[in-house]
């Protein structure tokens, strides 16, 4: 019973430093930090080794990056039965009841890495997870009805040993509730409504406002940012409002008023580049960069139809129009602002062409010049959907892609280890660019687990936001060897 005290405890506080079991301190490799310079390892152990699971270590680059010992730790097991208070409104005489099992999600996991799980809790608010030992741990526990029980988080748990944390009771909570309006007192609905824990950055779960624009959630005291997001299609903005909720206050009335909401309809036409004929089945992704009259911001999807022709409710202020064929289509995106004046009820944005896909050819030589064969060649489009696009270089080190116009990343990656994987800046209409890649640093070391090396696991070399530098697979003896590009 200690540890679930323990964890409502910290979960109501989110004191950071705390934990569970801590360790000697050496679990996941360094401490996250936002201001070292360091790089996140990703590790997938193969099948042979069942007993692991994916996680990541994070490595000090001021440390050097050669013969490093990255130590996978053994898998654990979290457990223990979520409870909370469950009402009966329908019922006065009998207000609730304490201690009902409840259903919610449990989540385990380390901020900014792939470790960690999360697991949905059984019939009778039972859970059990497997997560490697760790440190940095965000526990929270999530659940599913955000109308009648609150969530709780705590940060900074070191864990590694299997954990029973027994029975935690999430109680009742304090109300969050209030009016979401317009300037003339109209209640907004649909509007999904949650909060952010400010502490650990762990979600809540969603409601909706009702008819008249009321909304009610619970929490425990503690600073939260109220989030707000207009339903799926609607012209009603998404925005966010601090909420500190104080257990003197008895929780939190916050009220919102939005201003004023005039939607007008903005339409236009998509049309090809030669013949001029209309494109049907375009996405159209309408994002606002500045909103006037109300506060948030605002994003709607449409597509056009059999004519090309698209039309939506939008609210006035700066827009950003961005026009993506399919994937497979043989016409590339295209992006553009406009404006929409306040009492304006009507914009037609005209016709946008779109241009069509162009072929990209290249070369990839190695660092004294020669060509490089089997070269995985990927481009990206900046912005849009993001497209990947990909192609192998040949014995000359050659390649060619079919590509959308607009401005892309390239990414090369040689088959060889000892070269880095590198990325550039290019223009798709400058064909028979010539890309030299480098050596770049070179990172290697060990993969070991409890039982010893760690053979013919897939490592991934990344930034701490999530960019992949390099990738390779350990041998036998879980050696590994890879070329980071310079950063």
């Amino acid at each position: 019973m200690t540890r679930a005290l323990t964890l409502v405890l910290l979960c109501a506080c989110s004191h950071k430093g705390d934990s569970m079991d801590a360790p000697d301190g050496s679990l996941g490799g360094a401490e996250l930090s936002s201001v070292a310079d360091q790089i996140r390892v990703d590790v997938y152990p193969s099948s042979r080794s069942e007993t692991l699971l994916e996680q990541s270590w994070i490595a000090d680059l001021s440390e050097g990056l050669s013969d490093i010992e990255i130590v996978l730790e053994p898998t654990i097991t979290v457990s223990g039965q979520v409870v909370g208070y469950q009402s009966n409104p329908l019922a006065i005489e009998v207000p609730g009841a304490e201690r009902t099992p409840v259903a919610a999600v449990v989540r385990v996991e380390r901020t900014g890495t792939i470790t960690g799980d999360s697991v949905q809790t059984d019939a009778d608010g039972r859970f059990e997870l497997q997560v490697p030992a760790s440190k940095g741990y965000t526990v929270s526990i999530t659940p599913d009805d955000g109308l009648r029980l609150p969530f709780q988080a705590t940060i900074d748990n070191d864990i590694d040993t299997d954990l029973d944390l027994d029975v935690i009771d999430l109680g009742y909570g304090l109300p969050v509730y209030g009016h979401i309006r317009t300037d003339d007192g109209t209640g907004l609905q649909p509007l999904t409504v949650r909060l952010r824990e400010r502490a650990s950055g762990v979600v809540g779960p969603a409601t909706e406002t009702d008819s008249t624009g009321h909304y009610l959630l619970r929490a425990e005291p503690g600073a939260y940012t109220l989030e707000v997001a207009g339903g799926q299609g609607s012209a009603l903005p998404t925005f966010e409002i601090t909420a500190d909720v104080s257990e003197e206050a008895g929780g939190l009335h916050l009220d919102v008023n939005v201003g004023e909401l005039i939607p007008a309809l903005v339409s236009g036409q998509l049309i090809a580049q030669d013949d001029a004929g209309a494109l049907r089945d375009i996405k159209v992704r309408l994002e606002s960069r500045a909103l006037r009259g109300t506060i948030g911001e605002l994003r709607i999807e449409t597509e056009t139809d059999g004519d090309g022709l698209f039309g939506r409710q939008i609210l006035a202020g700066e827009w950003f129009a961005s026009f993506i064929p399919p994937y497979d289509s043989e016409f590339g995106g295209i992006s553009q602002p406009f404006s929409l004046s306040p009492g304006t009820g009507l914009i037609d944005i005209g016709s946008t062409v779109l241009p069509r896909r162009v072929l990209f050819e290249g070369f990839v030589i190695g660092p004294d010049g020669s060509p490089l064969a089997n070269v995985a060649v990927n481009a990206q489009e900046v912005g849009l959907d993001g497209y990947i696009f990909s192609a192998t270089t040949d014995e000359d080190g050659g390649f060619v892609m079919d590509v959308p116009p607009g401005n892309m990343t390239l990414t090369t990656a040689p088959a060889e280890d000892a070269l880095a994987v590198t990325k550039w800046s290019i223009d798709p209409t400058e064909t028979g660019q010539v890309f030299q890649v480098s050596q770049g640093e070179q990172m290697s070391g060990v993969i070991q687990g409890p039982s010893g090396p760690v053979g013919f696991a897939l490592v991934e070399a990344r930034t701490m936001a999530g960019e992949l530098l390099a990738t390779t697979l350990t041998d036998a003896d879980g050696q590994f060897a890879v070329s980071l590009s310079p950063q």
